[in-house]
């Protein structure tokens, strides 16, 4: 497959038609294995009303008077949607019927910034901080309810505690892991914030919560088809059998960008340059198995941004950045080595907040923010279906969306993909969470 480079479509107002806009693709970059650079070839130029990704109506799945906080989608095997969001120290909480259509959103709990999962049998677990960060809860979805609330906040006989980075994560069968970093006495008091941790099996309650460190923070957790935990950036692990360790790993270049765990176990952690170079770097783990040597994916010049990173059961990986004001994805095939990266979106559009997710046999997803002007910036996607190639780029929002934030993608099971977003519309009130489903054409 030759990399996609520079592509953009242009929906029209009915979304009946799209303009493909051609430019010279980029060279692509070597992979530190020593392979030659190769040169793309101009990409063709759709004719007029050639087939673009059907794009459904745009729902709104909840409303605030006040901005809306940090919000998150996730979409089970059935094909329902849960949206979570806060709003006016309230968390709320929203589910599709399986044809899409929202119902009315309640109120699950008070507190600030909720984060979800979901498992195969569509349980979806809610994680969010107490008011002023005081402690930390979880709620689930369950049997067709919404369970009791659960204190998950780690118990040091303080009168008041202050909970912050925090995160987590599930497996298919349901074990599901919460890291967050605690300290007595409020913000920036007290002693040294302590990483900890709580468990909860796939058939069981939650399990008590324990320090994993003594300080540090984590910017995530992932959990294998085993239950095996993985935190990170620093690695510590959680055994099938409940031991929390802290093993040796080798020297990494670079700053930590992302990491991914697939069913088996086996690790991919993703490196964004630092110090002057302008390596993305992917390092990988089989399971049981020493760390492979590091492998250039890419080559930024950004001097921040995220390399999110997936590692899908089919074995298909791959690692999304910013470069050059764009979004490139970087994918390794099954058994393979690492492709040329693709540019997923146009060149030079400010390309923010890019996410990467996987899907289906291996399929993928990435979204992104672009705009020169933080306020009118918009969301755009791009999918990338198991044996097939990337889709030209679709704008998610219109131009009369202000405020675009907190974006997330899942995939439904008939590989569509549920997009959704906060952000205010010009001329109204109020803030809105809102979602739309984009399908890619067939073949």
């Amino acid at each position: 497959m030759s990399p996609l480079i520079g592509r953009l479509v242009t929906l029209t107002t009915s979304l009946a038609a799209a303009v493909l806009v051609c430019v010279p693709a980029t060279t692509a970059v070597a992979r530190s294995t020593g392979e030659t650079p190769t040169t793309a070839g101009t990409i063709p130029v759709a004719a007029p009303g050639a087939e673009a990704a059907d794009v459904a109506p745009v729902q709104v799945a909840g409303r605030c008077g006040t901005r809306l906080g940090v919000s998150q989608l996730v979409t089970d095997r059935r094909g329902v949607s849960t949206a979570t969001w806060g709003c006016a120290q309230r968390i709320y909480a929203a589910r599709t019927d399986p044809d899409g259509g929202w119902r009315p959103a309640v109120s699950i709990g008070t507190g600030l910034e909720p984060r979800a999962v979901v498992d195969r049998k569509g349980r979806v677990t809610v994680l969010y901080r107490r008011l002023q960060g005081n402690g930390i809860e979880s709620r689930r979805w369950a049997a067709g309810a919404w369970q009791r609330p659960v204190d998950l906040t780690w118990q040091t006989g303080a009168d008041v505690v202050f909970v912050q980075w925090y995160s987590i994560a599930t497996n298919a069968r349901g074990d599901t892991v919460a890291v967050w970093t605690q300290n007595d006495g409020e913000v920036l008091s007290g002693p040294t914030p302590r990483m900890v941790a709580a468990f909860r099996p796939f058939d069981g309650p939650w399990t008590p919560t324990v320090r994993i460190a003594p300080r540090g923070y984590a910017d995530g957790a992932l959990v294998d088809a085993a239950g095996r935990v993985v935190v990170v950036p620093e690695l510590y692990r959680r055994t099938a059998t409940g031991r929390w360790r802290h093993p040796v790993v080798p020297p990494m270049e670079g700053r930590f960008g992302g990491a991914a765990v697939d069913p088996a176990g086996d690790l991919l952690v993703s490196r964004m340059p630092s110090g002057g170079s302008g390596a993305v770097l992917a390092y990988e783990k089989p399971y049981g198995e020493p760390w492979h040597p590091g492998v250039q994916v890419g080559t930024t010049g950004a001097p921040i941004g995220q390399a999110r990173t997936v590692l899908g059961a089919s074995g298909r990986a791959a690692v999304s950045y910013p470069a050059g004001g764009s979004a490139r994805v970087a994918v390794r095939p099954a058994g393979a080595a690492w492709a040329p990266p693709v540019q997923v979106s146009a060149s030079g559009v400010r390309a923010g907040a890019i996410r990467l997710v996987a899907g289906p046999a291996g399929a993928l997803v990435v979204s992104w923010t672009q705009g020169d002007d933080y306020v009118e910036r918009q969301l755009w996607v791009s999918s990338l279906p198991a044996g097939g190639d990337w889709t030209p780029p679709i704008q998610v929002t219109g131009a009369r969306w202000r405020h675009v934030d907190h974006t997330s993608t899942s995939f439904r099971p008939d590989g569509s993909v549920v997009a959704a977003w906060t952000g205010k519309v010009a001329g109204r009130p109020g803030w809105r969470f809102a979602t739309r489903v984009v399908t890619a054409p067939a073949g």
